[in-house]
C-alpha cells in the first residue's frame, strides 16, 4: 500500500506569473518556505524521512525564454 497526500497553496493561481516575475515569486516563495520546511524537520524527527518521497512543483509547461516586462513564457501548442 502507498500512503500519501497533497497540498496546495491556496495561491496557486498566483504562481501563473507573466509580469514582475521575481516580485511575485520571491513574495510568494517566501509564503510557503517555512511551512515546507516545517513539513521537512517533522517527517524527519517521526523518522519518515527516509521512507517519504516529497515533491515540490509549479509553473508546469513553462519555457526559460522570458516575455514581456519580465514573465515567463508558456509553452508552445503541441502539433501531433
Amino acid at each position: 500500500m502507498c500512503k500519501y497526500f497533497m497540498a496546495a497553496a491556496s495561491s496557486q493561481r498566483r504562481w501563473d506569473s507573466h509580469s514582475d516575475i521575481r516580485k511575485i515569486h520571491a513574495r510568494l516563495s517566501a509564503e510557503v518556505d517555512k511551512p515546507i520546511a516545517g513539513l521537512l524537520k517533522d517527517l524527519k524527527r517521526r523518522g519518515l524521512l527516509n521512507d517519504t518521497l516529497v515533491v515540490w512543483g509549479t509553473e508546469f509547461g513553462r519555457t526559460p525564454a522570458v516575455q514581456g516586462p519580465p514573465g515567463m513564457a508558456g509553452s508552445p501548442p503541441v502539433r501531433l
